[in-house]
Parts: structure tokens; C-alpha cells; sequence
């Protein structure tokens, strides 16, 4: 177990925990990193509010919470949607105009990506492909694939998900959607090959002020951890930030701990390492 510490936690920056979910609490496979539901529930036992930040989709996400014990309420879509995990209720949710995504999927489209759109949690594809599969073992959720998805968008999504095969794809997508779309969405790369496409000034981050707000925490009370881009603006807003040892350098540069050897306890250890100094 190695787990790098920059900085130690300093007193009073723990009184709610941000969590990543894929990579971060959870291997690829699915699974928990060991010792980290332990963690989660000792945080939870001394006060501390362990809350879930995923770009996954809603259903998906809440299964997740519900077998880790994390806490209430839940931030999915990359900071789109907050919602209360026990009654179901949306809290808060910012969405692409209906127009806006119906012409990013078709930009999307015409450089042959795999489009995802997510509308009142469904999830819709442009075509059904190996990468579509992925996502739906990974979810546990099923797609409707639609040929015409842009004619599809009969509701704000709550995002698009652009999946690319290669960096040269991803980039031109990246490049295409920026240069038509820029001054109105927010992009960010979840993990190899994903851009996520979401309405602009929509992050984990926005989602978890506006959950300190409603808490009535200061955001440099919160600690977050993360292991990909789309954690960067997160980890750059709370008060202690721990990247994944997996995590791009950028998003290292941005936290105060690399936390080693997941597989071996270390997120557990890192979590736990939040206790140290609560007053």
C-alpha cells in the first residue's frame, strides 16, 4: 500500500467527501476497491457525508449508492442532475437545449462517432456497436438505438456522450463540437475515447456548490477525489483533493494527494486519513 501524500488534511476540511465513481471507489470491472465501503461507513459514523459525483446516469449511479452506503443526495450526468437517492426527486437539473443537443449529435454524427443522448434517464444511441455493448454491461442499462437520434431529442438531455475509436477522432470530434458549439457547452473526457458534452458552466464541480450551498458548507470544507478530466474543476474547488494514481497529470497538479495502489487499499487508507484531524 503507498499512498503519496503532498499535503496532510488540515482541520475542519472534512465535513463532506466528494467521490468519483468509476476508477475511483470502483475498478473497471465493478467492483469496490478493498476497504472502501469500511471507509465510507466510518466516515459516515463520525459525521461526514460521503457523496457520490459520477458521469454515470441516474439508475445507474443509485444502485451504486445504495450498495456502498454512500450518502444523500447523488450527482450524476458530470454535475447536470442532483437528486435525493431516497425519494427520487431531481433537486436540480441543468440541461442542453432540446435544439442545441439535437445539433451536436448530428455534428457528432457526421464524423462518424458513437453518439449517446440521455433524456429523463433513458439512454439512446445513434447505433448499436461494440462501444454501445460496453455501456450497457457497465450501466446496467439498456440503449434504444434510433438512426435518426438528433431527430429524436424530444426533451432537454441532460447530456450527450460522444465515444470515439481513436485519439485522431476524438480530437477532430473535440475540435468540430468546439469550433460550432463552444460559447454554449461545456466538454471534458471521462475516460480514453468519451467526451462528455454537457450545458455550459455544468460540472461535478457547479453540482457540489450547489450541494455545500443547500448543506450549508463552505466548499473549502469539502475534500473530493477523482481519477479523470471531468474530475479536474472539483478537485480544483474543494478544500483537499486526492487524484488516482491512473489520473492525468493535469489532474494531479490539481489535487494535494496522489493516492497509490487502489487495489491494495489505498483509497481506504486515503479516505480514512480524513479523520485524522476533524475537530
Amino acid at each position: 500500500m503507498d499512498t503519496t501524500m503532498c499535503q496532510t488534511p488540515g482541520n475542519g476540511i472534512k465535513k463532506i467527501v466528494f467521490v468519483d465513481l468509476d476508477g475511483t471507489i470502483i475498478d473497471y470491472t465493478g467492483q469496490p476497491f478493498p476497504g472502501v465501503p469500511e471507509a465510507i461507513g466510518k466516515l459516515k459514523s463520525r459525521g461526514v457525508d460521503v457523496i457520490l459525483a459520477t458521469g454515470r446516469m441516474l439508475g445507474s449511479a443509485v444502485r451504486h449508492v445504495r450498495k456502498l452506503g454512500l450518502s444523500s443526495p447523488v450527482i450524476a450526468y458530470n454535475g447536470a442532475l442532483v437528486a435525493d437517492v431516497e425519494t427520487g426527486k431531481w433537486l436540480l437539473h441543468r440541461s442542453l437545449a432540446s435544439s442545441l443537443a439535437a445539433d451536436i449529435i448530428a455534428a457528432a454524427t457526421g464524423e462518424e462517432a458513437t453518439v449517446m443522448c440521455f433524456i429523463n434517464d433513458r439512454y439512446l444511441t445513434n447505433k448499436m456497436d461494440d462501444k454501445v455493448k460496453a455501456y450497457e454491461e457497465r450501466s446496467q442499462v439498456s440503449a434504444l438505438v434510433i438512426s435518426d437520434l438528433h431527430r429524436a431529442v424530444d426533451a432537454p438531455p441532460s447530456k450527450v456522450l460522444v465515444v470515439c475509436g481513436t485519439r485522431k477522432q476524438f480530437e477532430r470530434v473535440r475540435s468540430v463540437l468546439q469550433n460550432g458549439f463552444g460559447t454554449s457547452i461545456h466538454m471534458a473526457e471521462s475516460r480514453t475515447g468519451y467526451l462528455e458534452v454537457l450545458a455550459r458552466g455544468v460540472t461535478k464541480a457547479s453540482a457540489a456548490l450547489w450541494v455545500c450551498s443547500r448543506l450549508k458548507i463552505d466548499i473549502e470544507s469539502a475534500a473530493a477525489f477523482g481519477d479523470n478530466m471531468n474530475d479536474l474543476e472539483l478537485l480544483s474547488s474543494v478544500g483537499f483533493a486526492g487524484a488516482m494514481e491512473s489520473a492525468p497529470a493535469a489532474l494531479k497538479e490539481a489535487a494535494q494527494m496522489t493516492v497509490s495502489s487502489p487495489e491494495r487499499g489505498g483509497l481506504a487508507e486515503a479516505l480514512l486519513s480524513l479523520l485524522q484531524s476533524k475537530v
